[in-house]
């Protein structure tokens, strides 16, 4: 096999592993070493990605299970499992207290969209 060959060859199989990396369905890939994306409840809701790692900052407005919470940040409410989550004591944790959550996204076929949480931080009591 020539040089330009063995060029060409190795090119298109750049090209090819390049092409199956690349996200589908109009999905933009996360930036490396930029963290979970900030987003808004309403966005996560409109087109869960499964597994996808996210930022969210809003108000437990309801315990609805063991480790089980709604989040509300203005723009929807979404369930968040914070099962195994070291959380800060519940009795700082009120109806007005804002709180940053980064977890991933999990998108049942049967369930709405929740988000499973890694770390739960109070903002503002």
């Amino acid at each position: 096999m020539k040089m330009q060959e063995r060029l060409l060859l190795s090119a298109l199989v750049l090209l090819a592993a390049l092409g199956a990396a690349t996200p589908s369905r109009g999905q933009a890939a996360p930036a490396r070493g930029a963290g979970p994306s900030q987003s808004n409840v309403a966005d996560v809701l409109k087109a869960p990605v499964e597994g996808t790692e996210i930022r969210l900052r809003g108000r437990l407005v309801r315990q609805v299970g063991e480790g089980r919470y709604l989040l509300s940040d203005g723009s929807g409410i979404i369930r968040i499992d914070a099962v195994g989550t070291p959380l800060p004591e519940p009795s700082k944790i009120t109806g007005q207290t804002t709180v940053e959550v980064i977890g991933e996204i999990e998108s049942g076929v049967s369930e709405a969209p929740a988000v499973d949480v890694h770390s739960l931080t109070v903002i503002s009591p």
